[in-house]
């Protein structure tokens, strides 16, 4: 528990995004975006659906996809600097309803979007391809990888070993061979007797992560021919 603060939460980062104010202050900001892209002259209806899409899923994919850390002092001894919004929010736990809302949103606002340009072939590739932007991140199979090394940070030396350490104690208990790969030591004997060495986790390590974002690759892929053939 953090003293002299408004909240208990060690990283304010998992539970803000879940306040319904929250939610109505996002779903009033983008339409107030819409408003004022309809009152420029020279946009017509179908250019303001499309660049509202295209602006509010660029926002989106920045502050929940790219930006990494946390602005909150956080006694998590820097687990948070290695991962985005998305990541950190309600601790890594998938479905919930903040998650669910924050991936509904930009599907409603696509379709929107897709009927006031009447699928125009133009406007349809831009809108697909910015909702894909930011729904292929929120991924359940896509959490914590960092696919062809994208917005990956040096320190963690791997998309896996970061993501295993920033956990939540429930959610690790649920996967525990996401630790098993942490726990591995070589144990060495010589003539003063035995003795345990430094972890060795690399080559092990390394193999999880390239199998990960092997797997990521494919069905990052499969889904772009799945929407665009």
């Amino acid at each position: 528990m953090n003293v002299g603060v408004a909240h208990s939460e060690v990283n304010p980062n998992t539970r803000v995004m879940n306040s319904r104010g929250m939610w109505l202050t996002y779903a009033l900001g983008v339409g107030l975006l819409h408003i004022v892209l309809l009152s420029i002259p020279f946009f017509s209806v179908p250019v303001a659906w499309t660049l509202t899409n295209v602006i509010h899923n660029l926002g989106m994919y920045v502050f929940l996809h790219a930006v990494k850390g946390t602005p909150f002092e956080t006694p998590d001894q820097g687990k948070a600097r290695l991962l985005t919004h998305w990541e950190q929010l309600d601790y890594g736990v998938q479905f919930t309803s903040s998650r669910k809302f924050f991936t509904i949103s930009p599907m409603i606002l696509y379709f929107l979007a897709s009927f006031y340009t009447k699928y125009d072939p133009t406007h349809f590739i831009l809108n697909t391809a910015s909702l894909l932007s930011v729904l292929i991140p929120k991924m359940p199979q896509l959490h914590g990888v960092r696919i062809f090394g994208i917005n990956n940070t040096q320190a963690s030396h791997c998309c896996g070993l970061s993501r295993c350490g920033a956990q939540a104690p429930d959610t690790q208990a649920q996967r525990p061979w996401l630790m098993g790969l942490a726990a591995l030591r070589h144990v060495g004997s010589s003539r003063t007797g035995a003795r345990t060495r430094v972890p060795c986790i690399g080559r092990r390590t390394l193999n999880h992560c390239a199998t990960r974002e092997a797997h990521s690759c494919v069905l990052l892929t499969c889904l772009i021919l799945y929407f665009f053939f």
